[in-house]
């Protein structure tokens, strides 16, 4: 048998645990086992692999052993996630810092980063030569009590002529929104890489995006060569101002090239099967 994905999609089916399953298909050359932790999760598969898909009400305690969880965003919920790794046979963390945090519960994670799925992030509608949004940015806005991300992007938009903010949207539709701009903006709930930086890499297009995420040298993105970067909103607004019509092509070719070669979900699962591989359980 192959391995299997543990995840509830029932709320929403769009995120990282949906494109696990994606990946693994690709591997796999055929669509996986697919349960929820709110069922039966029935015996029988090597491995099974939980990535989080932010339902923390729900239990992991009839996941089969050998199991993997992949903790995301867990800046938002610790210790949910701090319970749930010590469960696990094998965690990864999509927030580096996080991999720390468990190191001192005892627990031993490895990070391994968002990516993006570059079958589904892509524009599928024509692109103008002269895109007729200035700044484009889709996503949610969190409580002020979380970020800033409401305040930033209000100062920001204010300070171009066509601004366009959207929500609600996802895999190709958000790539042909944010096919509309010159630029994408990207915020980060605090200083997590989060999957947009991957997905707008893959969608290439020139992206705005916070340098104090936390492992973006690391995977050797650099500012300048694979964004535009900002540590601040007067920051940002500075570069706005100074690149916003200037071209950028060669860094979308890097960023596009430095994704499509190291940092898609197909990477990621791979990643995942050989930790599983060497501990003995595929």
């Amino acid at each position: 048998m192959n391995p299997a994905v543990v995840y509830d999609g029932g709320i929403r089916d769009n995120g990282t645990p949906f494109y696990v399953r994606v990946a693994l298909a690709n591997i796999l050359r055929e669509d996986p086992e697919w349960f929820t932790e709110a069922g039966d999760v029935p015996s029988g598969a090597p491995f099974y692999i939980h990535p989080d898909d932010g339902r923390d009400d729900l239990s992991v305690d009839n996941i089969p052993h050998p199991w993997g969880y992949w903790a995301v965003d867990s800046h938002l919920g610790p210790n949910i996630r701090i319970e749930k790794a010590r469960k696990a046979d094998l965690v990864w963390c999509a927030q580096k810092p996080f991999v720390h945090t468990l190191a001192k519960e005892g627990i031993k994670a490895s990070w391994l980063p968002l990516a993006a799925e570059p079958a589904l992030h892509r524009i599928t509608h024509f692109r103008p030569n002269s895109p007729d949004k200035d700044l484009v940015f889709v996503g949610h806005l969190q409580d002020p009590s979380m970020t800033n991300r409401i305040a930033f992007l209000d100062r920001l938009f204010k300070s171009v002529r066509s601004p366009w903010f959207e929500y609600g949207v996802f895999h190709e539709d958000m790539a042909n929104v944010y096919a509309r701009g010159r630029v994408g903006v990207n915020h980060a709930v605090r200083d997590d890489l989060n999957m947009r930086f991957f997905e707008l890499g893959a969608i290439g297009i020139p992206q705005l995006a916070d340098s104090r995420m936390v492992g973006l040298e690391e995977l050797g993105f650099k500012p300048w060569a694979h964004y535009l970067p900002y540590s601040s909103v007067e920051e940002a607004l500075e570069v706005v101002e100074d690149e916003l019509d200037k071209d950028h092509s060669a860094m979308v070719t890097n960023s596009r090239q430095a994704v499509i070669t190291a940092h898609t979900y197909t990477h990621r699962v791979q990643q995942m099967l050989r930790d599983a591989s060497q501990r003995g359980y595929l």
